[in-house]
């Protein structure tokens, strides 16, 4: 928080530190607390895309603490205000998750081609959880997790928990030589046309690697980035604890 106190507008890092410091004010002395930490950092900024880095992190900071009306009414204001950066799409995509991708909401259908050339759709496997994974080959925060992913794989039973792996590299060779030796058990399947995608945009996989949970309804539990696997794991517990038929998870 000092150092973040310190930072003035010359920094190209200006907004990153915005953000970064509202989540630290926030967990110290709670949201207000934060909101008025974000209100000093825009009166400093200097540059028209400063001020709405400034005002995304406003937007993020009532999407924790679930005011999703505060959080749209917020982002409508950046669009209007700063419709020329690049936090305006920042501010589009985050209003499609809020109004799509909130737990608790029907998960989005998707209808994809596997690697072995089955179909499969995401309504297809309810009646068990899934975790719906986004990554891109050569990514070394998925490097970093994906041992994580295959021991939680290998902790449940293909018939209780579908696991889902969608690649955002739409170049089959690249994709092929990321799997040889490479282990990546479950239903794998490649977006032809990238991050632009509908597979990819669907579920708004910008940043990777991106998982969901989806229980065995159809409903989302939640969404996680790369530092919220243990988050993952945790819910993905809770729901096959729920199922009397199920077998736990053990994990190491």
């Amino acid at each position: 928080m000092a150092r973040a106190q310190r930072i003035g507008p010359a920094s190209p890092r200006y907004a990153d530190a915005a953000h970064i410091a509202r989540r630290a004010e926030a967990r110290l002395d709670g949201h207000r607390a934060a909101l008025a930490l974000l209100d000093t950092l825009e009166a400093r900024a200097a540059t028209a895309r400063q001020r709405a880095g400034v005002q995304a992190a406003r937007i993020q900071a009532f999407l924790d603490s679930a005011q999703v009306e505060a959080a749209l009414s917020a982002s409508q204001r950046l669009r209007a205000r700063f419709p020329r950066t690049p936090w305006a799409e920042w501010a589009r995509r985050t209003e499609y998750e809020a109004a799509r991708l909130r737990p608790g909401m029907t998960a989005p259908n998707l209808t994809l081609r596997t690697l072995r050339g089955d179909t499969l759709s995401l309504h297809g496997l309810r009646g068990r959880p899934v975790v719906l994974e986004y990554y891109r080959p050569g990514l070394d925060l998925y490097a970093l997790q994906r041992p994580l992913r295959n021991a939680l794989y290998d902790a449940t039973r293909a018939d209780s928990v579908a696991f889902v792996s969608v690649s955002t590299e739409p170049d089959t060779l690249v994709n092929r030589a990321f799997l040889h030796n490479r282990r990546l058990p479950g239903h794998r399947a490649i977006a032809a046309d990238g991050p632009q995608d509908p597979l990819v945009r669907r579920y708004n996989a910008t940043r990777l690697p991106r998982w969901i949970l989806i229980d065995d309804t159809g409903a989302i539990v939640d969404c996680y980035w790369a530092g919220d696997f243990p988050a993952l794991r945790q819910g993905l517990t809770q729901l096959l604890h729920a199922q009397p038929t199920a077998a736990p998870l053990s994990l190491p």
